[in-house]
């Protein structure tokens, strides 16, 4: 089965949802990875190959924090003249790659692509909505009509939380579903070495951990509030910054003694630095992107056998009020920190959590119900 999949992110970016789906895809799949045009990120437009996927840049561009350049984007001419110039850009290099033809899956995650993906043969096109277009800081203010042509064109609609399933059907209720992110479970629970990384090794004991990007919806607030009310604790975060707004907020808790932020690490470190601290964090505000999120750092949280203190920003989390913190108030988060540094936590619980949220599930899910469609319309046929 030849796949294709239109992205919003790089391929050789952080490991997202995106990779881990793909790599539990059937074996006998091959896969197309077309990703977007990033300023001051490589770009691959000579098509790359990372084992059976294919990754290749395109010139699609998000919002960026240049006004002039979203105001052109944004203009209908523009997106008119593009869309033609990149209708046959991507047909080139579907034919260049072998993906051209009919017979071939389809997914998107890149709301920006949906004027090309229209137009190319499928036997199915699938929304991957994993992340609310318009609650990003610089969004398009075309986004939202771009968001309402994907779900409109698409076969299958998947969102990864209900608010977003509640979006994606106010535009179309057929054929969508809720499958929220996961985690690699064999990679977070395997006890692995039993002493801290190097750069931690030095911190004091006991760590408060987050890791993830550091962008708009990161409460810095928080994490100075949380070390200047439990004086005894270090706070360690693991991540890029990935947003130019958040820089200043980086260096003036870079000053603060007891913070410390370690900078991007390969996923697969990522085990090591969190059976290294006491307690996990999810330490965002709330915004309208961060209400619709799937917190699949909370899973790798768990499957670590780690506390984990969050708010209440979603459903998915507040169901699980009853095995980790959830707190309603940055008040309450700082409690919650102090008393999960004082209970000990029971790891066979926390992990069992996570290993129902496997990535393998996940995406087991989603070619089931690829499956279920093309018997569907067989049938019909």
């Amino acid at each position: 089965m030849k796949v294709i999949w239109f992205s919003e992110i790089k391929w050789n970016f952080l490991t997202h949802r995106h990779h881990h789906l793909i790599r539990h895809f059937p074996d006998d799949w091959e896969i197309l990875f077309i990703e977007n045009f990033a300023l001051g990120k490589k770009s691959h437009f000579i098509p790359r190959r990372d084992g059976r996927v294919t990754y290749v840049t395109l010139p699609i561009f998000k919002g960026t924090e240049y006004a002039l350049i979203n105001a052109i984007q944004s203009n209908v001419f523009f997106r008119f003249l593009f869309t033609i110039i990149l209708y046959a850009w991507t047909k080139t290099v579907l034919l260049f790659t072998g993906f051209s033809g009919g017979s071939r899956l389809i997914f998107t995650s890149n709301i920006f692509f949906a004027d090309i993906v229209k137009r190319l043969n499928k036997k199915i096109l699938i929304y991957d909505c994993n992340d609310y277009p318009m609650g990003f800081s610089g969004a398009l203010p075309i986004a939202e009509n771009y968001f309402r042509k994907t779900i409109e064109y698409s076969d299958i609609s998947i969102a990864v939380s209900e608010k977003l399933l509640e979006d994606i059907r106010k535009y179309h209720s057929a054929e969508s579903y809720t499958i929220g992110n996961g985690v690699d479970y064999e990679l977070f629970a395997n006890p692995g070495k039993k002493e801290p990384p190097a750069d931690m090794a030095s911190i004091p004991d006991p760590i408060v951990f987050y890791a993830g990007v550091l962008s708009d919806w990161f409460d810095f607030d928080l994490v100075e509030k949380i070390v200047n009310e439990i004086p005894e604790v270090a706070v360690v975060i693991v991540g890029p910054s990935i947003s130019p707004h958040v820089r200043a907020d980086v260096e003036r808790l870079s000053k603060i003694s007891r913070i410390h932020f370690l900078g991007t690490k390969p996923h697969s470190e990522l085990p090591s630095y969190i059976r290294a601290a006491q307690v996990c964090m999810i330490p965002f505000k709330r915004t309208p992107l961060i209400e619709r999120f799937s917190p699949n750092k909370m899973y790798e949280y768990l499957a670590a056998g780690s506390p984990v203190v969050t708010m209440d920003y979603t459903d998915e989390i507040r169901r699980l009020r009853s095995e980790i913190y959830v707190a309603g108030n940055t008040e309450e988060f700082v409690d919650m920190v102090r008393k999960s540094l004082k209970q000990k936590a029971d790891e066979s619980v926390l992990r069992k959590i996570a290993q129902k949220n496997s990535w393998m599930s996940k995406s087991q899910e989603i070619v089931e119900l690829i499956n279920k469609k093309l018997l569907r319309d067989k049938k019909l046929k």
